[in-house]
């Protein structure tokens, strides 16, 4: 009898922390979130990996015995462990109107507390000042930054790899390959890395730009060592190669430029493209939504300034204006961002996304009461 008695106290008592446990991962999900708006939605992620393990399992049960599938999905499985998705707890997402025209939009994903998840190595999850968004001229289209660290991520696989010594061979027969150390090379790309399209002054003409960080001028090594006849020295013995490329709306070349410790690639003809102090910035556009430019942190950031019209001239006239960051906080990552339309109907417009918010629809609630019934009882 005590036997009994003290099994069904421990089963209630797991069953007690547990349901505690959910109710604290959804208000630390909610609490960034904003109540009340015109859509509000909260998804428990409780054992992530488990689920999609499962969806593995049950494929690899119902397709041919072909050993060639058998070695994608065990590579598959070890891939998903090695990440451990299970440390995603939740996701949340509030969509707010602001005016008639401007919608605020605020989404959260709760993450276990600790620094050993393989998936979120790459911020090392640390916030960061950006340089580049307050920069940004007016004719930006599309423009995105986020600080990656590579030198962390290949710490950690290092100590995530189920195979130790087989991880050094792998990498060793890269590094005899490619002639240089991985990790000398991860620690030396680890920075700000920017991409970014910009209109042209000239109809369907595009500007575009990447900027890789190379902090110990291994990547600039690299250029020397395999454009040596196309190089043209510039200033302060930095380099600029020019690639012939085929007439395109991108124009006929692209350039590497080594500046700052960076390496920047762009479109020759580049020059459309005024990123001074003088010029006039995409903050001015609509400071509504471009105001937080000024002064962006976090761990990425993502810019969109794209009207249709741009690429078909038979297309209305419309332009969709987004800004927005991500930041991480001790829980998870908060992303915040103002645009001029309704995130929740945007797919109306996108085709590839069409039957996307009916799925999504089945589990939102624009009233948390009922959510947090569900996790008070």
């Amino acid at each position: 009898m005590k036997k009994i008695l003290l099994t069904v106290f421990i089963g209630l008592t797991t069953a007690m922390i547990h349901a505690d446990s959910q109710s604290e991962i959804f208000n630390r999900t909610t609490e960034h979130l904003d109540k009340g708006g015109i859509y509000f939605q909260y998804q428990n992620l409780e054992n992530l990996s488990s689920q999609i393990l499962t969806i593995i399992e049950t494929a690899e049960n119902s397709l041919p015995q072909n050993p060639s599938h058998k070695r994608v999905l065990s590579s598959l499985t070890q891939f998903i462990n090695v990440l451990n998705l299970n440390d995603i707890q939740s996701a949340g997402l509030s969509i707010k109107r602001l005016s008639p025209t401007l919608y605020a939009n605020k989404s959260f994903l709760t993450v276990k507390q600790g620094n050993n998840n393989l998936l979120f190595a790459l911020d090392n999850q640390q916030n960061h000042s950006f340089t580049l968004p307050s920069l940004l001229p007016e004719n930006t289209i599309f423009a995105a930054g986020s600080y990656l660290d590579w030198n962390n991520l290949y710490k950690k696989l290092e100590l995530a790899a189920p195979d130790k010594e087989q991880f050094k061979v792998y990498c060793s027969m890269f590094e005899q390959s490619l002639q240089f150390k991985l990790k000398d090379m991860a620690a030396n790309i680890s920075g700000e890395f920017f991409a970014g399209i910009f209109k042209g002054r000239q109809m369907h003409r595009y500007h575009f730009m990447i900027i890789i960080p190379d902090r110990n001028g291994m990547l600039e090594n690299l250029c020397r060592k395999y454009f040596g006849a196309m190089i043209q020295n510039i200033k302060n013995n930095k380099i600029r190669i020019t690639l012939p490329l085929a007439e395109s709306d991108f124009g006929n070349g692209i350039t590497l430029e080594s500046r700052n410790g960076c390496i920047a690639i762009f479109n020759s003809d580049f020059k459309d493209v005024n990123f001074s102090v003088k010029a006039k910035k995409l903050s001015a556009v609509n400071p509504a939504i471009f105001k937080s430019l000024n002064k962006t942190t976090g761990t990425s950031y993502l810019v969109c300034n794209f009207d249709p019209s741009w690429l078909d001239s038979t297309i209305r006239s419309c332009s969709y204006m987004y800004c927005g960051t991500i930041k991480y906080t001790p829980y998870g990552y908060a992303g915040e961002s103002i645009s001029n339309f309704n995130l929740n109907n945007f797919a109306e417009y996108a085709p590839l996304l069409k039957l996307l918010p009916e799925k999504i629809k089945k589990n939102t609630v624009t009233d948390t009461t009922s959510i947090q019934k569900k996790y008070k009882n």
